[in-house]
């Protein structure tokens, strides 16, 4: 059976042992001043601890944050000085509960608990399903309220049933735990840290190959200037009008096509043309028809 270690007061811790069905039988009392709780691995804190509150949300889409301090306005506390439980919806009443506890009582034992340890709120962890039993939690007098599916105060004044001292023959659900240590998620750690690694791998290696490659195939550079152009400026003047029907730049070819309406045109042009080879030097000259072609020539 699992052990349920509730903290009662300063003066008394009390030990419980769990069954199948989360009836909860008490099993003995202890000094909490000389008790070990290093092997302690579930905490209940009495309302001499804690505070909680709850509240009917009839929102159904409300889904609150599992950090947020949903009394926080109803609290003399300042939200550093607590530790608080994520908010907790009971889906068969409709309400939400949360319970938080001062740090300044916590803090004498936080030191003595192992960091695995989970520690409930009795508010917001003990069923009674009748409603009509009540037990002395810290310094209040608490029953189960179906009202609510959370425990509610009575007011000791007014109060004349019979109070249990203990939790004996109670329920326990672990609906909701405390936030007291934060746990590392350290496989979203691990996660980053290799998806870093890999990304630090995969672009050394991929800027190294690139170095290699750019260095043994290095990038061809085309000029994107239209060298017919430089042509055109040289013989336009050597050219009658109405005798050229087209001009086609061929820029991967470096080729200027002049495209005649006649071919008695263009062999007048091809032969005046010929007498420029010193002006036209870079250039080689070919006729087929009636077109003209200028070739630049390429550097051996």
């Amino acid at each position: 059976m699992k052990k349920l270690y509730r903290l009662v007061s300063p003066n008394n811790l009390e030990i419980y042992t769990i069954n199948s069905t989360g009836r909860i039988n008490l099993h003995k009392s202890v000094d909490p001043l000389g008790f070990n709780f290093k092997k302690i691995q579930n905490l209940l804190l009495s309302s001499y601890f804690t505070n909680w509150d709850t509240t009917l949300i009839e929102n159904s889409a409300y889904k609150p944050n599992s950090e947020i301090n949903m009394f926080a306005s109803q609290s003399i506390y300042e939200s550093d000085s607590i530790f608080i439980t994520a908010p907790f919806q009971e889906k068969n009443t409709g309400y939400w509960a949360q319970a938080w506890a001062p740090k300044n009582k916590l803090n004498p034992y936080l030191k003595n608990i192992p960091k695995n340890i989970k520690i409930y709120p009795e508010a917001l962890t003990i069923f009674e399903p009748t409603g009509n039993l009540y037990w002395i939690s810290g310094p209040l007098i608490l029953n189960f309220s179906k009202r609510s599916g959370f425990v509610e105060v009575n007011i000791p004044e007014e109060f004349t049933k019979t109070i249990k001292e203990n939790l004996n023959d109670l329920y326990f659900k672990p609906r909701t735990e405390f936030s007291i240590f934060k746990k590392k998620k350290s496989i979203y750690v691990f996660l980053a840290l290799s998806f870093l690694a890999f990304s630090l791998v995969f672009t050394w290696n991929h800027s190294f190959n690139d170095f290699i490659k750019q260095k043994n195939n290095p990038n061809i550079t085309f000029d994107n200037a239209i060298s017919g152009l430089a042509l055109l400026n040289i013989i336009q003047s050597s050219i009658p009008d109405g005798m050229i029907e087209k001009i086609k730049f061929n820029q991967k070819t470096e080729s200027t096509v002049y495209t005649f309406y006649s071919i008695t045109e263009a062999l007048n042009f091809f032969n005046l043309a010929s007498k420029y080879s010193n002006t036209l030097i870079e250039w080689s000259i070919s006729m087929d028809k009636n077109l003209v072609t200028f070739t630049k020539k390429r550097a051996k």
